[in-house]
């Protein structure tokens, strides 16, 4: 009888080691796919951000290149080029313009909300000339909504980068007429936390480099957009 109750515990004593071994051999499994999924993840994010850097850069070429020009002198390229002909606040008519130009133009977009800017200015609910979304709120919209694949971050989610399309909203914004504003980001200083951006119908109509604190609510402001 003992030898019988030997051999029953090492029976049981085997089959727990055999199931100890397949727990084991499932949670390395499993382990492993998530460290592959990880894996991944991180990649396609670093290919992301290589890739928003080149727009950026892009972009930016285009944007350097006008507020060079010091354009305040130059109303009619405002109006032809940059506003297709319409006389307007152009800060939004600019931002299109310096991506179609680089080669990234928002694309096709239906513009869904109703804004008194647009009622304001006449314009449809369509983009303009395919590539330009003149209201500030409908760009925003562009981004939050993740139109062809680009993407909204409020203050505070991420860091901007060169390239990205800045937002404010309110009563004090880089357009003293106007209670909406955009720009382009031309870099950001983390340890000051400040930008400098590049931006139409500032200061009296100017195109204009400033250096401008990011913090939400500064000047109305309250996010970004990246393509």
């Amino acid at each position: 009888r003992e030898a019988e109750l030997a051999l029953e515990r090492a029976e049981r004593r085997r089959a727990a080691e055999a199931v100890i071994t397949s727990t084991q051999r499932l949670a390395e499994a499993e382990a492993a796919q998530k460290a592959e999924e990880e894996a991944a993840e991180e990649t396609a994010r670093k290919a992301e951000e290589e890739a928003a850097a080149e727009i950026g850069e892009q972009v930016l070429s285009v944007a350097r290149d006008e507020v060079a020009k010091n354009l305040i002198s130059s109303r009619s390229r405002v109006i032809n080029d940059f506003s297709l002909g319409n006389r307007e606040d152009w800060c939004a008519n600019f931002v299109s313009w310096v991506y179609k130009e680089a080669g990234h133009q928002f694309e096709d977009f239906t513009i869904s909300s109703d804004h008194p800017w647009r009622e304001r200015h006449g314009v449809s609910n369509r983009m303009r000339g395919g590539w330009q979304i003149p209201a500030v709120i409908d760009m925003q919209n562009y981004f939050v909504q993740g139109a062809n694949g680009s993407d909204y971050f409020e203050v505070g989610e991420k860091d901007p980068q060169p390239g990205d399309v800045v937002f404010y909203l309110g009563s004090q914004t880089p357009d003293p007429s106007s209670i909406s504003h955009t720009a382009i980001v031309e870099s950001y200083d983390a340890a000051n936390g400040t930008m400098v951006t590049i931006g139409g119908n500032e200061s009296g109509g100017k195109l204009q480099r400033a250096t401008r604190e990011v913090r939400h609510g500064a000047m109305g402001l309250v996010g970004f957009g990246r393509k």
